[in-house]
């Protein structure tokens, strides 16, 4: 008496449940790490449904704003405010100055991209 054989459509719907195993696996995993970041974000408060596009949009902006106050450190740290739902401005700034600080900022960032770029390349050659 040996094992019973199984027919190939045995074998794919294993397959499949397996793979939908891992999927819903995944999803938790991403859904977790979602929520996560949420807490972390300073303007939004606990009870706020957010898409997952909106809460990577309001980290990028957070990020930037951090960003942009470490390249300002010489200045006393102003408040900042909330434009809902993606951008910030600190108080007390007119939005030319504003918009000036980001111009800089976006330069910064682009040659410490570069910058990035440059090593990578040349330690992989």
């Amino acid at each position: 008496m040996g094992r019973k054989r199984s027919s190939p459509g045995d074998d794919e719907a294993w397959g499949r449940q397996a793979a939908n195993a891992r999927e819903r696996a995944r999803m938790r995993v991403l859904a977790r790490a979602f929520s996560r970041l949420k807490t972390t974000l300073p303007w939004v408060p606990p009870d706020t449904k957010l898409s997952k596009l909106d809460t990577l949009r309001l980290a990028s902006t957070y990020i930037a704003h951090l960003r942009a106050t470490l390249y300002h450190q010489p200045q006393p740290p102003q408040p900042i405010q909330l434009n809902w739902p993606f951008g910030f401005q600190k108080v007390g700034m007119d939005q030319d100055q504003d918009d000036s600080r980001e111009d800089e900022y976006h330069h910064q960032s682009e040659h410490h991209h570069y910058q990035e770029q440059q090593i990578i390349t040349s330690s992989s050659n």
